[in-house]
């Protein structure tokens, strides 16, 4: 993990290889905590703020909120959010960085796997963006459900319940 002040770092901190994920974040974001698998699959702020637009309900479960791209911004939508993590150091991330954005007093932190805690929560709406391998699944001929972890069959069965 890089951490980084309040004072954005203008080189990618992660090499020339993912500095065109770094270039893509505003100065703010330049200021959260990410590692390398972080940084190519933060979902940016105009991205996220779209996506909380066009979501209904006042309560988000982010089933895989990674470093918390998402999570913050629903909340920053003004929506309560729960935000599930099975990694604790993404999930640490996730917190530092709902409070750079000030938005933590508006997310519920949950550490575990999102397809065992998901059936014990009261939902309304849930955000599934999985990890999705990282640059290198372009390199695949075809990316299946059998490929995607977390089980990507046992992910579509649960969200087809919702």
């Amino acid at each position: 993990m890089v951490e980084r002040k309040q004072t954005p770092q203008s080189d990618c901190p992660f090499g020339p290889a993912m500095e065109k994920y770094w270039a893509r974040l505003s100065p703010e974001e330049k200021c959260m905590r990410l590692d390398k698998e972080a940084l190519y699959s933060l979902v940016v702020q105009p991205v996220a703020l779209r996506t909380a637009a066009i979501t209904p309900g006042q309560h988000v479960v982010d089933a895989f909120c990674g470093a918390g791209g998402s999570a913050i911004g629903f909340a920053l939508a003004g929506k309560s959010v729960t935000a599930i993590e099975m990694n604790p150091e993404r999930l640490e991330m996730a917190r530092y960085n709902a409070n750079l954005f000030g938005v933590s007093d508006r997310i519920t932190f949950i550490e575990g796997d999102s397809l065992e805690i998901l059936p014990t929560l009261d939902l309304s709406t849930v955000f599934l963006a999985p990890p999705w391998g990282g640059p290198e699944y372009t390199q695949r001929q075809l990316f299946t459900l059998d490929a995607f972890s977390p089980n990507g069959h046992g992910l579509l069965n649960l969200a087809l319940k919702c």
